[in-house]
């Protein structure tokens, strides 16, 4: 049991790895000062969570695929606790019932 909680925690700190490698250049990129020239911008952007791996994409304004990273990576959080507590609620009543 010990391996697996060892591995499941690997999981999630490699996946948070990979969004802050990803996350980097977009902040470099927020962070430097842009000249306003009367230009329009567009900006757009979507996060599909897929089980526990969200993937945020977007365009224009990278404040919104960082926004968005984090609601789904509270998203992951969430869904992590509550399937967590329904396996041990499942574990109580087997051993209940058994």
């Amino acid at each position: 049991m010990k391996l697996y909680k060892t591995g499941l925690v690997l999981v999630f700190i490699g996946v948070i790895l990979a969004f802050a490698a990803a996350l980097l250049p977009l902040l470099l990129v927020a962070l430097s000062p842009v000249a306003e020239g009367g230009k329009v911008e567009v900006a757009g952007g979507g996060c599909i969570v897929i089980g526990f791996i969200p993937v945020c994409f977007g365009y224009g304004n990278p404040l919104l695929v960082v926004v968005l990273l984090v609601a789904a990576l509270i998203v992951v959080v969430i869904s992590y606790v509550l399937v967590k507590s329904t396996l041990k609620e499942l574990k109580a009543v087997s051993s209940a019932v058994a």
